[in-house]
């Protein structure tokens, strides 16, 4: 009997061992599946701050005489937009690898968490499908309460969107808050960085700390703080709500449904 026991013991133990190590596995691939989904829409976002970037940053710059003495503003405009551009591609790249935790947490961590028991009441043949198999979209159809199993998030995939949208956005919102948001500092770094190279690369670094420069400098700033803000209303504000947005949101739901199911 005692043999039995501990038989038992190590059964349950390794099945609950192996449950565990499944849904972390069904966790992060379902997150990754809906990280990879926004990509093009947050994409299209950070065109739109590339696109506006470039048409402020040296819109209407009184520059001082003797800054224009020392390097010509077309050289500057050019090296400084060029800084830029790369620095935005960093911010996409940044955004989208941590995309996949942003949506873990928002599918599964937020309430109403996409977790525990599926079996009450019981809506599906079996706690998971037969080797080999996936769940059907009749599973995602019958499974019509918050649990989880991936035929539950299949189901209620038009909350979860709407979650991960609301989400990103608010995400986007904060760090590309004019004046406080990281976006804003790692560009700001940029603009600064970038004009101490170009007056020690032509030979002025005389003027580094010259007040030409700082006027500059703070003209660029000011006209970076304005691209922003108009970037936050234009964009940032409509994600997943605009008429260029909604088809990149709003287009996938037949290609994310089987690979939810496809997972245990």
């Amino acid at each position: 009997m005692k043999f039995l026991s501990t038989i038992t013991l190590l059964l349950v133990s390794s099945s609950l061992t192996f449950v565990i190590a499944c849904e972390k596995d069904c966790r992060e691939g379902v997150a990754k599946a809906f990280a990879d989904k926004y990509t093009p829409a947050v994409n299209l976002i950070f065109e739109g701050l590339r696109t506006l970037v470039d048409d402020k940053l040296f819109s209407s710059i009184q520059t001082p005489p003797e800054f224009l003495a020392a390097v010509p503003i077309d050289l500057l405009e050019k090296a400084l937009k060029d800084a830029i551009d790369a620095g935005i591609t960093t911010l996409d790249s940044k955004f989208q690898q941590r995309l996949p935790s942003l949506m873990h947490s928002t599918i599964f961590n937020e309430d109403p968490k996409f977790r525990g028991d599926c079996n009450h009441p019981k809506r599906l043949p079996y706690n998971m499908p037969p080797e080999g198999e996936s769940w059907t979209l009749k599973h995602c159809t019958d499974m019509d309460y918050i649990c989880g199993n991936p035929p539950s998030i299949c189901h209620f995939l038009e909350k979860i969107k709407t979650r991960c949208a609301n989400n990103i956005r608010t995400r986007l919102q904060t760090n590309g808050e004019p004046q406080s948001g990281s976006f804003y500092r790692d560009l700001l770094t940029i603009i600064t960085s970038q004009i101490k190279a170009t007056l020690i690369t032509t030979g002025h670094g005389a003027l580094l700390d010259d007040t030409a420069t700082k006027v500059v400098e703070d003209a660029v700033v000011q006209n970076l703080v304005g691209a922003m803000q108009a970037w936050r209303t234009q964009y940032v504000d409509n994600f997943c709500t605009s008429e260029d947005q909604l088809p990149l949101c709003n287009s996938w739901d037949d290609e994310i449904k089987p690979v939810i199911l496809s997972y245990p």
